[in-house]
């Protein structure tokens, strides 16, 4: 089952409660930077909700989160799903992360934003468990982060993930962590 905004509009918005997402494909969302709330074409959430076997695909905004935004309060779980080809003008094309988000058996692939070409996490929890980042480019002269930025006081844990064929015009081409921010990579 295809979702698609043709670049009209995001394509869902979660604001509350529990939702659970199976076998779709998100994609076509489109967030200008007129529009008042700017983050995130594909998904934004600020509920609980669980992505499993989903693509988000071909989103794009001006704000933060071309693919999906887990917004501060949001708790994500995304599994056995692909993240792929979105962009943002801002920070992260694929994910933007500031709540808590459970990244397991996906691929984050070919994003590109400002900063955080593939997962832009300022704020929360973020854990990838045998998941691939791959082939995200972070575009700013002073963002970095190519395939995940890691800032602000998050905690980042990776375990079993590969990280790879990222691309960051400043620095961080695969990882970027700063500011207070912890990051816990094993067996990756």
């Amino acid at each position: 089952t295809i979702v698609d905004a043709k670049g009209i509009d995001r394509v869902l918005q979660v604001t509350s409660g529990n939702v659970m997402i199976s076998g779709l494909k998100i994609t076509g969302g489109a967030i200008e930077l007129n529009d008042g709330e700017s983050s995130s074409g594909g998904l934004r959430n600020m509920g609980n909700t669980t992505l499993s076997n989903v693509a988000v695909s071909g989103n794009t905004t001006w704000g933060d989160g071309g693919g999906i935004n887990n917004g501060n309060g949001g708790t994500l779980t995304i599994t056995d799903s692909v993240i792929s080809g979105n962009t943002s003008n801002s920070a992260a094309g694929g994910i933007e992360n500031g709540g808590s988000l459970t990244i397991e058996r996906s691929r984050i692939e070919g994003n590109e934003a400002f900063v955080g070409g593939g997962i832009d996490h300022y704020a929360g929890t973020l854990t990838i468990t045998d998941s691939t980042v791959l082939s995200n480019h972070a575009s700013g002269a002073f963002g970095g982060g190519g395939g995940i930025q890691n800032g602000g006081n998050a905690v980042l844990v990776i375990t079993g993930s590969t990280i790879a064929d990222n691309s960051s015009v400043a620095d961080g081409a695969g990882l970027k962590s700063r500011d207070n921010s912890t990051a816990t990579i094993t067996n990756s």
